[in-house]
């Protein structure tokens, strides 16, 4: 019988780092790869899951598989986890790059399709990216400012994560998911975190292939942009995106009736 995820979460990511916080990659095998792929939103991959969406009038089930690579996190009172720093921050953090189970994942998107025959519901799914792993692996500021000091340290790692991507990429689209949800992380409320050439080079290559994909195997394309993302819209619905999620409100520029709008024949608003 496998380990319930709670008592791994006690036992396996004992608090090393500080009060409650604990860094995922720290975890041993097999343990590491089975939190990885049960520990966040498991809930719809059963039938119980599918169910309780069905009640709600939900018409799609969100798949996701967080590849939790170097994150340091904190465990809230009510069981919810929340990101606090990288832990890989150097060249020498290489060496610790571990892999999710890929048997794993297949075995919950077989679980997920079975549990959802015959009832009609669509399926999202989530995909990782080298942008946004390597980006939460090292830190928001280590990442930023490696860009400009260790450029070569950060490119090695993120080839030797878009390889899996890529490979991760082509499973998900072995199953009849309608839409495939790509993202970045590194927008704010006022613009992008780093120059449009380092955003080039760092995150959006990567997408682009990504998306090319995607988009060749007739699937939905759906980009999660938190922040300001008016100044990008046109180069996403370049490459071939269907939907935006979300518009964050209460930033300058940025209105949903206008963009609405301007973009409502090309794109989807969710």
């Amino acid at each position: 019988m496998k380990p319930q995820v709670e008592t791994l979460w006690k036992e396996e990511f004992h608090p090393v780092m500080g009060d409650g916080v604990v860094v995922a990659q720290t975890a041993p095998t097999p343990y590491r790869d089975y939190f990885d792929a049960t520990a966040t939103s498991a809930k719809y991959a059963d039938i119980d899951g599918c169910q309780e969406a069905l009640k709600m009038g939900n018409d799609m089930i969100f798949f996701n598989n967080i590849w939790r690579l170097g994150r340091k996190e904190k465990k809230d009172e009510v069981g919810r986890i929340h990101y606090v720093d990288g832990t890989m921050k150097t060249p020498e953090s290489l060496k610790d790059i571990w892999y999710p189970d890929s048997d794993l994942i297949r075995k919950r998107l077989d679980d997920l399709f079975n549990a959802i025959e015959g009832t009609e519901f669509g399926v999202v799914s989530t995909a990782p990216s080298a942008g946004f792993i390597v980006t939460t692996a090292m830190g928001y500021e280590s990442f930023c400012m490696q860009t400009l000091m260790a450029p070569e340290f950060i490119l090695e790692f993120q080839k030797r994560i878009h390889e899996y991507t890529l490979n991760a990429l082509d499973m998900y689209l072995e199953y009849p998911i309608d839409v495939i949800q790509l993202g970045s992380g590194l927008h704010t409320s006022t613009g992008t975190m780093l120059s449009p050439e380092h955003m080039e080079t760092f995150e959006y290559s990567y997408l682009r292939e990504q998306v090319k994909i995607i988009k060749d195997r007739g699937r939905l394309l759906m980009f999660h942009i938190d922040g300001y993302a008016v100044p990008i819209i046109p180069m996403l619905l370049e490459i071939g995106m269907d939907i935006l999620n979300p518009i964050e409100a209460g930033i300058e520029g940025q209105d949903i009736y206008e963009i609405k709008q301007r973009y409502g024949e090309q794109l989807a608003l969710r």
